[in-house]
């Protein structure tokens, strides 16, 4: 099939498969990928040169799938079609296996051309999402309060060991977890010390003290 004008030729022999995605969103995304002159193949193809996994969200839920999809098929490039994502989450996508995220409303700009980038080996995000795949850049007092918490210790003994009052210790928290993409203190020390995907204890900043 012939690709409309502005696009770049593909290669005639690149195969695409479509999982998940509600049935609207499924049929946008076959859509922008027919007008790229490369239309998603029927069935479940076992073997295709890349696959677009379509989710709302990268919950747990999506993050398990995409693990199984990159474990069935590792040499496919594998593409993700989602909202929006927090911190974590694009973190975790890409650590699952994801070559390329794309918000689901870019799909008729930006996903053929993400495909085929992804295809060519090439890791693509959302311009706007760089600061998400980076290391959380904490301030010195954010890494101290962050390394009590991993600790144990709570809100009202880091308020009196760093001489801070407790609701300035709660700010610190709040900004901590929006930057490491977590919902409270167990994601955060998890996070922290996971020996797999954690962000390691260099991230700290330990005032002494043992541990709880």
């Amino acid at each position: 099939m012939r690709a409309e004008p502005g696009y770049s030729a593909w290669p005639a022999s690149l195969t695409v498969a479509l999982v998940g995605g509600e049935r609207m969103l499924a049929r946008r995304i076959a859509a922008a990928l027919e007008r790229a002159g490369l239309p998603v193949l029927a069935g479940n193809p076992p073997q295709p040169d890349a696959v677009v996994h379509a989710c709302q969200q990268l919950d747990g839920e999506a993050l398990d799938a995409l693990r199984a999809e990159r474990e069935r098929r590792p040499d496919a490039a594998l593409v993700v079609v989602t909202r929006d994502a927090a911190h974590r989450q694009v973190r975790e996508a890409l650590e699952a296996g994801a070559d390329a995220i794309v918000l689901e409303s870019r799909v008729e700009e930006c996903l053929a051309e993400s495909v085929l980038a992804a295809g060519a080996g090439q890791l693509v995000l959302p311009r706007e999402w760089r600061d998400r795949v980076a290391r959380p850049a904490l301030s010195p007092r954010e890494k101290q309060v962050l390394g009590m918490v991993v600790m144990g210790f709570t809100n009202q003994e880091i308020a009196n060991k760093l001489l801070l009052a407790e609701s300035t210790v709660k700010s610190h928290l709040t900004s901590i977890f929006a930057k490491l993409g977590v919902r409270g203190r167990s994601e955060a020390a998890a996070l922290v010390l996971d020996p797999e995907r954690g962000l390691g204890t260099g991230v700290l900043a330990i005032l002494g003290g043992e541990p709880r």
